[in-house]
């Protein structure tokens, strides 16, 4: 039996994700995000602009009209396409007039996100931090990140998923990565 769609006050993630980003975010930041959902609506009400990629109609459309519900619309962007047109990774590229964005965030279809790495690489501020959901899945886009010199600070826990029972939540790894400073640019202490 398939579990229905509904949206929670929280993102489904590792539970200790959801507080180190919200510990992280500042309401000037920007957020680019590939998989929307409950997460769209937690980022928007903290930060200033929220563009998400999504490839379901059912949550476009659940998602769209969450954020009318909450007065959130004009913090939000949703791009409705197809995981398989280039659109889907590619729309950070058409974002990319905005500026690099401070926090993006990966937990689009698995198919996709070593297309949606690459890309983010190109689009995330100095200092920015990217968060990628189910690393533990996506062997290839965590070598692309390191390869590329970033960090990742990853751990395992109980993902938050307000459909079923607390005892019966699933577990998943999360990884926060971060490009390190150079050293010029670290104060001795």
């Amino acid at each position: 039996m398939a579990l229905e769609k509904k949206l929670a006050d929280k993102p489904w993630i590792a539970v200790d994700g959801i507080r180190r980003m919200d510990r992280y975010l500042m309401p000037h930041h920007r957020v680019f995000e590939w998989g929307s959902g409950s997460s769209t609506i937690w980022l928007a009400a903290r930060c200033k602009h929220v563009v998400s990629v999504e490839s379901d109609e059912d949550w476009f459309e659940l998602v769209t009209a969450e954020a009318e519900r909450r007065g959130l619309v004009e913090r939000i962007d949703i791009v409705l396409t197809d995981t398989e047109s280039d659109l889907y990774a590619g729309a950070i590229d058409i974002y990319g007039y905005l500026g690099p964005f401070d926090l993006i965030f990966i937990d689009g279809k698995s198919g996709t996100r070593l297309r949606c790495a690459r890309r983010a690489l190109l689009h995330i501020k100095d200092r920015g931090l990217i968060v990628f959901d189910n690393a533990e899945a996506n062997s290839d886009s965590m070598a692309l990140f390191k390869q590329a010199g970033w960090m990742a600070d990853r751990f395992s826990g109980k993902v938050y998923d307000p459909r079923i029972p607390e005892e019966r939540w699933g577990t998943t790894e999360i990884a926060f990565l971060t490009k390190p400073r150079p050293p010029e640019e670290i104060e001795d202490g």
